[in-house]
């Protein structure tokens, strides 16, 4: 729940029209001060959605990960549920992460027999987690190279993207500055909290 706040209050600086990227209080985040919110400015569109809904967000966040997980796993892994009892999925699921959804969101494009439009669009979403997705992405993108549908795959990731950048940008064209500049501080805090 804790990174979950994060990002809800990341997101509400942003729709109040602040920088989220700046040193946010010390009453709010206790211990960790700038580079707290350091997803980059397209997860600010979609994580505003679950602003509305405050604490109920996490909720249905977290069951959002499981049904899309239970979707993948049921048929050819249902063993893979005992890894609810895994310590990394379980913190995963305390904190509100979007990491898991991300690297599921990949798994589910590379399940997929073809990859269109639609793939685009949410391999485009997951790379609001770039940490995650952009090595599978890239191995994605060279394996349908001979593709006869790469074109489409290609256009909705585009498409995606700038439907995802838009709102961020023209709210404030120099967020992709601040965001820049926050991510010094976000490794600073990750080697903080190395252990």
């Amino acid at each position: 729940r804790v990174v979950a706040r994060w990002r809800i209050t990341g997101d509400e600086a942003w729709l109040a029209g602040q920088n989220p990227y700046a040193r946010l209080n010390s009453a709010t985040f206790g211990p960790f001060g700038p580079g707290a919110f350091a997803y980059p400015p397209t997860a600010l569109a979609w994580l505003a959605l679950f602003v509305p809904l405050g604490g109920l967000g996490y909720y249905l966040w977290t069951a959002l990960e499981l049904l899309l997980w239970w979707l993948l796993i049921r048929k050819d892994r249902p063993s893979q549920l005992l890894l609810v009892c895994w310590a990394p999925i379980v913190l995963h699921l305390i904190e509100g992460q979007s990491t898991w959804m991300a690297i599921l969101v990949v798994w589910a494009a590379y399940r997929a027999r073809e990859r269109g439009w639609l793939w685009g669009l949410a391999l485009a979403w997951a790379m609001t987690k770039p940490q995650a997705a952009l090595v599978p992405l890239l191995w994605l993108l060279w394996h349908d190279r001979q593709s006869p549908l790469r074109a489409r795959l290609w256009g909705g990731l585009l498409l995606g993207t700038l439907l995802l950048a838009l709102p961020p940008t023209l709210r404030n064209p120099g967020i992709w500055a601040d965001w820049l500049a926050s991510l010094p501080a976000y490794r600073a805090r990750i080697l903080q909290l190395a252990a």
